[in-house]
């Protein structure tokens, strides 16, 4: 059965391949391929089977008979739409194929549209350059046509060419001379700096050479002070003495002439003591003259040691400054004062000397 099968199957693929050539079949043939009831050749043709189809009725009419002759129509129905199922299938895939192939011809497009889209925004961007190359062109023309007037109006004066060429010279020579006054510049530049720094170097161990001598100086001076105060209290002393002294000399003048001769030892007595108090009062005034003459050389010192230390300051106000002590500070507040700003000297020696009569009076109530 499953052979009749084929064969009709082959059979009906050969009619759907030469029905397109011709309506005309021979129906030998188709017997000697259908060869399958268990007959002979000459009996398959001399049988009714034997027929020629003059006309698609008449092929359609044998198809139809051969088929019931052949196979029961059941039969018939099941291989027509399993044929069908398949046709549906296969369309189906071709249908699935050709929406992949849409859809990839759809993003192709897509591409090719922004492919094209880039280029139109390349080439307007070309168009723009190409425009300013044209603009550039054209001023590049327009320059050589003034360059080459210039050398035409230089070769018709060559006077001119020879000043040109004369002034390009000079300016190559300036340059140059340019690049040479900024080297020597810079060397300059290095070699002031180098300079000012063993000046500073210099004036800074000068400064604390001054700072020392004067440190020194203040404490002679301190020394001094105290041993001026201790004479001026002597001082003091003896000019209460004299007081006393010249008190006793009015008293003894005014009971001379009642007790001459009863007060004639206690007169010598009070000589005696007189004439030793000059002598200690001539000799204090000695040492206070000596104190005070080295008192005036230490403050000469002082002045001229404080004069130097001005200039020196005005001399490197712009980057030298004194130690920073208490004292610096307090001479620094007195120079505003008194020399800045009232513009005396006597005046800040003055407040020096009270600063430090001040101090050497604390230390020695102390």
């Amino acid at each position: 059965m499953r052979a009749a099968e084929n064969n009709f199957n082959d059979y009906i693929s050969g009619l759907s391949h030469t029905g397109a050539g011709g309506s005309h079949i021979n129906a030998p043939n188709i017997a000697a391929r259908l060869n399958f009831s268990g007959l002979d050749d000459t009996q398959i043709a001399n049988s009714s089977m034997l027929r020629s189809f003059q006309s698609p009725e008449e092929y359609a009419i044998g198809v139809q008979w051969y088929s019931n002759e052949i196979i029961p129509p059941p039969l018939w129905c099941s291989i027509v739409k399993s044929e069908k199922t398949e046709a549906i299938r296969k369309l189906h895939m071709e249908i699935g194929s050709l929406e992949l192939k849409v859809s990839m011809l759809t993003e192709e497009v897509q591409k090719s549209q922004e492919y094209i889209q880039s280029l139109k925004k390349k080439n307007s961007e070309m168009a723009e350059t190409v425009a300013l190359c044209n603009s550039y062109k054209e001023e590049l023309k327009e320059a050589q046509a003034k360059i080459k007037e210039l050398e035409n109006k230089i070769e018709a004066n060559k006077d001119a060419a020879l000043i040109i060429a004369s002034r390009q010279n000079d300016l190559k020579s300036l340059n140059e001379l340019q690049k040479e006054n900024r080297i020597l510049k810079e060397e300059v530049a290095k070699y002031n700096c180098e300079t000012l720094e063993k000046q500073i170097h210099e004036k800074e161990e000068i400064i604390k050479s001054l700072n020392c001598k004067l440190e020194q100086a203040q404490l002679n001076s301190s020394r001094m002070e105290s041993v001026v105060k201790r004479f001026q209290r002597k001082i003091l002393f003896l000019s209460k003495c004299e007081m006393e002294i010249d008190t006793l000399n009015e008293k003894l003048k005014n009971y001379a002439g009642f007790k001459s001769e009863e007060s004639a030892p206690e007169e010598n007595k009070l000589k005696e003591e007189n004439a030793t108090l000059i002598s200690k009062i001539s000799d204090f005034q000695k040492e206070n003259t000596s104190l005070l003459s080295k008192i005036c050389n230490l403050e000469k010192e002082n002045e001229e040691l404080k004069s130097k230390l001005s200039k020196q300051e005005t001399i490197n106000s712009e980057g030298i400054q004194l130690v920073e002590t208490e004292y610096s500070k307090q001479v620094a507040d007195k120079m505003q004062t008194y020399l800045h700003q009232h513009d005396s000297f006597p005046a800040f020696l003055a407040s020096l000397t009270m600063d430090l009569f001040n101090q050497q009076t604390f230390m020695l109530s102390q």
